[in-house]
């Protein structure tokens, strides 16, 4: 296995919450025999409720199944990620009447890490779905999922081939599309979040693409002091995603899962 599957998740956060979520199918536990804890034997727990297949390992078997030292002790084999297509997740919202579609895009984020961290302030903050391209993204892997904290599990993510159909389509069903961008024409202060919308992260560095940024309805930025450099992908998407949530009034309750 390398650091790229898809088909298995490690640490303790990110399997308990696969197995809670009961969206992808766990195959296999692999479980470290010098890392006996509370955490592990409510895992335990839940694997002998439904039944699935335990192995001890010694801890440097771990090591050379995940790639990294971080998986405090316990692997789960599981199925890969279920994608869903942006017109479902659209038709398929319910709760309009309470709360209007909130969508974010993002464009060829490659960074696990920034990726893992994205998906959980997405979750956190009622994010509908996350929105990402066939090609040029990164995967939903082990380590995406070791970042997210297992928010990945209760996450709704939607791959489409082209992110600009992808922003026609949302147009279409009524929503604002919000290109965040350092040079950005209005702080993200003075927008109107209520309305039905999307908003558009790209890459450190190069930022959103110029044909996905021209079909934007909007470009907005995240206001910074005199001479400091932008935030990194994850931190804006953490002010923005949870700025939209306050104008929303939307209340965050403490371990609550979202739907994003």
């Amino acid at each position: 296995m390398d650091k790229e599957s898809q088909n298995f998740v490690y640490g303790i956060n990110p399997v308990l919450e696969l197995l809670k979520a009961e969206r992808r199918k766990a195959r296999k536990l692999l479980l470290s025999r010098e890392n006996r804890s509370k955490a592990v034997d409510r895992i335990l727990t839940f694997a002998g409720e439904k039944g699935i297949q335990i192995e001890w390992k010694e801890k440097k078997e771990l090591d050379k199944i995940s790639l990294f030292s971080n998986h405090q002790g316990i692997i789960c084999l599981t199925t890969p990620f279920t994608f869903k297509k942006l017109a479902d997740s659209i038709d398929e919202k319910t709760d309009r009447a309470t709360s209007a579609d909130f969508y974010i895009i993002l464009d060829s984020i490659n960074d696990p890490m920034n990726f893992g961290s994205i998906i959980r302030s997405c979750v956190i903050a009622g994010v509908d779905g996350i929105v990402i391209p066939k090609h040029g993204s990164c995967p939903v892997t082990a380590t995406v999922a070791k970042a997210s904290a297992g928010a990945v599990e209760y996450a709704s993510i939607i791959m489409e081939t082209n992110l600009v159909n992808a922003i026609s389509l949302m147009k279409e069903k009524g929503l604002w599309v919000f290109g965040l961008d350092e040079k950005g024409r209005l702080p993200y202060t003075e927008i109107d979040f209520s309305v039905p919308l999307a908003l558009v992260f790209g890459s450190e560095g190069k930022g959103i693409r110029n044909l996905v940024k021209k079909n934007c309805d909007e470009t907005v930025s995240i206001p910074s002091r005199a001479g400091m450099t932008s935030l990194n992908v994850s931190s804006a998407v953490s002010v923005v995603a949870f700025e939209v949530a306050r104008q929303r009034g939307v209340r965050l309750g403490k371990g609550s899962n979202s739907k994003a």
